[in-house]
């Protein structure tokens, strides 16, 4: 029997206006619950999802590389940014697997989120943010654009090669 899938994918509404598609909890997840993983597969293989240029669809993995979420993850694509994240992104000790692990209690249907800046240091292509959360930064465009306060509120959940390349 297969796994069930910690999340379903619905449309993403803006103004009453279907925008594209998201991740939404298929139940109440418990905390440290992971939500998808993706393979980061060898830079030299021919069919790896590691790219050395970032676009709308990679995550950064480490320096100057970014890791195709639409190749390498059923939904990963699909996790919104939010100021006040209910996930993270956790790198595996042997950076061969990147996941989606949520931070709190996630209640059933509660879209599925995590902070962009906390894995770019510089962001490919910047954008607004529209989370509405209290403390949201405004525009997205990575952890080195955030001033210092908003940096040590999210230092916790860096990815490593973030805070290795700040330092």
């Amino acid at each position: 029997m297969a796994a069930r899938s910690a999340f379903k994918i619905v449309p993403w509404m803006s103004g009453g206006r279907r925008i594209g598609k998201q991740i939404v909890a298929a139940e109440e997840l418990k905390r440290g619950t992971v939500v998808w993983t993706a393979s980061l597969g060898r830079a030299s293989d021919v069919s790896s999802p590691i790219r050395t240029v970032a676009n709308l669809h990679t995550i950064q993995v480490g320096k100057g590389l970014h890791l195709d979420i639409s190749v390498s993850s059923q939904g990963g694509e699909l996790t919104q940014h939010s100021c006040d994240p209910n996930a993270r992104l956790v790198l595996d000790e042997d950076h061969k697997r990147l996941s989606l692990e949520t931070l709190k209690l996630v209640p059933d249907a509660e879209t599925l989120t995590f902070d962009y800046n906390t894995s770019e240091l510089m962001m490919s292509s910047p954008f607004e943010c529209v989370c509405g959360a209290p403390g949201c930064v405004g525009t997205i465009k990575g952890f080195s654009s955030l001033n210092k306060d908003q940096q040590e509120r999210i230092e916790h959940l860096l990815l490593p090669h973030v805070l290795a390349m700040e330092s």
